[in-house]
């Protein structure tokens, strides 16, 4: 619960979408998820699914805030190709459109 409350919060604070994270050592499973560069504001600056050869260590579960006038850019996303076999999809599209 105590985790939960912090990422409402945290999304609250930067009023933006949020993205859940965690540090991963391991190479091996690494390699099984969704893998992102964080600059020191916290923010995504690469998304990468299921990497060969990550960049960082932080994996991206697919926990995740979209504030409401997100939700447009998602339905564009969508029907412009944006890939949504995998929830990390949307967050390289929004890397990509917004700062």
């Amino acid at each position: 619960m105590k985790h939960r409350e912090g990422f409402i919060d945290f999304s609250k604070e930067k009023n933006s979408n949020a993205v859940m994270r965690y540090y991963e050592p391991e190479l091996v499973r690494l390699q099984r998820t969704g893998v992102a560069v964080i600059d020191s504001n916290d923010k995504i600056l690469e998304m990468a699914e299921k990497p060969k050869e990550p960049k960082s260590n932080w994996v991206i579960p697919p926990f995740y805030i979209f504030k409401k006038e997100c939700l447009k850019d998602i339905k564009v996303g969508i029907e412009s190709g944006c890939k949504t076999d995998a929830p990390g999809g949307f967050i390289e599209l929004f890397i990509q459109r917004k700062k």
